[in-house]
This record gives structure tokens, sequence and C-alpha cells, in this order.
């Protein structure tokens, strides 16, 4: 459970880390008082099956048009611990990462001290994050 809690704790460091620049207000969500365009953030899916692209389908759209980050997902071709691996060894990693608690990749990202706490992310960048959850 702690594993599970430190990778969505990088995830939402990743998304919570452009509103560090602006004033924190504990009553309104971070993202809604930035309204610059975000960018684009690189998202790893350890899933070898998934497809689409990001922005086209309802969902991700709406993601999109809400938080102005535009997404560009990364999916390993064959071996899904070969690409996790090449990329933590090159130190070349995305900003998020999504994979599953019990994968060896998970113990590597902590050990290296690559995983961030959700909630000290939180009340440092968006305090209106705890009381919402």
């Amino acid at each position: 459970m702690k594993r599970m809690a430190r990778m969505l704790a990088l995830l939402m460091a990743i998304l919570l880390l452009p509103t560090a620049a602006l004033a924190v207000n504990a009553d309104e969500p971070a993202w809604k008082s930035d309204t610059q365009d975000k960018g684009t953030l690189t998202w790893y899916l350890n899933l070898s099956w998934v497809t689409g692209v990001w922005g086209e389908d309802w969902t991700t759209a709406y993601m999109k048009e809400k938080t102005g980050f535009d997404v560009q997902v990364i999916v390993p071709a064959g071996n899904e611990s070969e690409k996790l691996n090449t990329m933590i060894a090159a130190n070349d990693l995305p900003d998020i990462i999504t994979l599953g608690w019990w994968e060896p990749q998970v113990a590597d990202l902590i050990a290296a001290d690559l995983v961030l706490p959700l909630n000290k992310l939180a009340d440092e960048y968006d305090p209106y994050f705890g009381p919402a959850e």
C-alpha cells in the first residue's frame, strides 16, 4: 500500500509542480489559479497493449481542456520491463510513470529517491488538495 501511495505521489507531484510560482489559496484548487499554457508532460504507461492518442477521446480531451497540459504518452513496443529499466539506467525518465505496485522497478525508483510524497507536495503547492480528498 505504501508503494502505491508513493507512485500516486509521483503523479501528483508532476501535476502540482507548475503551480509552485502561484500564490497558494487553500479555498481553491491550485490548477484553477494557473491559467497559463502548461506545455507537454511525458507519461510512461508500463502497458504495451495501450493504444490511442492523448486528447482524442472525450476523457483525455476534457483533462487537457481543464488543466492546460498536453500529454505525450509513451508505451513500450515490446517488453515493458526492458523499456523501463533502460529509461531508469539512462536517467531519462518521463514526468509521470504508471506501473503496478508489484513491479520490481517500484523499489528501484524509491531507492533512487525518484518518488515524491504526495501529501508534502500537496501541502506546499495546493493545500486545497487535502481537504478535497
